[in-house]
């Protein structure tokens, strides 16, 4: 998988960059409007190279962090800020049609720093809210940022609460392996990297359904 991982990427970043070159070029629309049908599925291309990239190195345990520093709470309420930025999008396309608005609040989001790769727990996130996007059609899902103290050590904790259907009984045993879903959405590959990336951090992930509506993911990163 790596090797073919790298041989993919290697052409596909060409493609992108002279594509892009000639996008800023020309000028007919439709030759532009081409283009970025070209640009698009090479990034998409790309995504799932980076993809297997990740589950390799996961697999064979040599994930590399680049740690830092980082103020969380903001993190986490710029991660909000977009998705709820996209979602007000897609609420004003479906006004007017008896839907519920869905988004995204805080609940309890503090200030708190803690050393880990900003890159990689941005990913956790995105792919957690990713989930509970697709399967939440109205409502708020809730996330929860605080810090707990386990065992005399400190952990900062993250929950994210969806209003969806709920995890599948047959899925949810296994739903941190890989191509553990039911949905022919995505990959089946961005809860068990998120996983790996969580536990490269001395961290654990879980999930569970609610006792009335819906799921909450959660994970633990040691401060």
């Amino acid at each position: 998988i790596n090797i073919a991982a790298h041989e993919l990427r290697n052409p596909i970043q060409p493609i992108i960059g002279f594509s892009e070159l000639l996008y800023s070029k020309i000028e007919n629309q439709e030759h532009r409007r081409l283009l970025e049908e070209v640009i698009l599925n090479a990034r998409r291309l790309e995504k799932l190279a980076r993809i297997m990239l990740d589950v390799t190195r996961i697999e064979n345990k040599s994930l590399i962090l680049k740690k830092e520093i980082v103020e969380t709470g903001k993190v986490v309420r710029d991660i909000i800020d977009s998705y709820n930025r996209k979602l007000g999008e897609k609420n004003a396309v479906n006004k007017g049609k008896n839907l519920e608005q869905l988004m995204i609040i805080q609940n309890g989001v503090k200030d708190l720093e803690a050393n880990l790769d900003k890159v990689r727990i941005t990913e956790v996130i995105c792919n957690i809210l990713d989930n509970a996007v697709n399967f939440s059609h109205e409502g708020k899902i809730k996330v929860v940022l605080k810090k707990e103290k386990r065992d005399g050590q400190n952990f900062l904790l993250i929950k994210v609460k969806d209003t969806g259907p709920g995890i599948d009984p047959d899925i949810l045993a296994k739903l941190f392996t890989k191509f553990a879903s039911k949905s022919d959405m995505g990959t089946g590959l961005g809860l068990f990297i998120s996983k790996g990336i969580v536990e490269a951090h001395g961290g654990k992930i879980w999930a569970e359904n609610n006792p009335k509506k819906g799921a909450t993911f959660s994970f633990t990163l040691p401060i």
